[in-house]
């Protein structure tokens, strides 16, 4: 995430953080297909600005808050279910951006 704080100050966390998250999909995707190991992975990240949080999730990873005891779910997993099977819709290096 070094590439992040590297963005410049100008740039929203929506810019910034797609920005980033597309050089490491597009990184991933280049390596699995060049060398076929199949290099997904799943993805959530928090960050807070201000009194902002932005939250960001790829795959089946899950972003939670917990508060008195209380689990709450804030994102969906990215899942497709056919046929009594679950699979990854979505994953860094799943596809070419």
């Amino acid at each position: 995430m070094q590439d992040y704080f590297s963005t410049p100050d100008s740039w929203s966390v929506k810019q910034s953080s797609a920005r980033v998250l597309n050089a490491l999909n597009s990184w991933l995707h280049r390596q699995q297909a060049a060398e076929q190991t199949g290099l997904l992975t799943t993805f959530s990240a928090a960050i807070i600005k201000s009194a902002t949080l932005f939250t960001f999730h790829i795959g089946d990873s899950r972003i939670c808050h917990i508060r008195n005891g209380r689990l709450e779910q804030l994102s969906e997993d990215h899942q497709h279910c056919e046929q009594q099977h679950t699979y990854l819709a979505r994953a860094l290096g799943l596809t070419h951006t």
